[in-house]
């Protein structure tokens, strides 16, 4: 229990500092976080089509 408590507040720290650091991170993700248009276009039809 302890130890998830842990890497939970990791996470707040990490995102509390990535939102500090600039506000254009939500404007140009990283290429792990495909824009939503991108996630509405590519997997979805692979998905219907497969």
């Amino acid at each position: 229990m302890g130890h998830l408590q842990k890497v939970i507040a990791q996470l707040q720290t990490d995102f509390s500092q990535m939102d500090d650091k600039g506000k254009g991170i939500r404007g140009t993700p990283p290429p792990r976080f495909p824009p939503k248009d991108t996630l509405a276009v590519s997997p979805a039809p692979k998905l219907i089509y497969t």
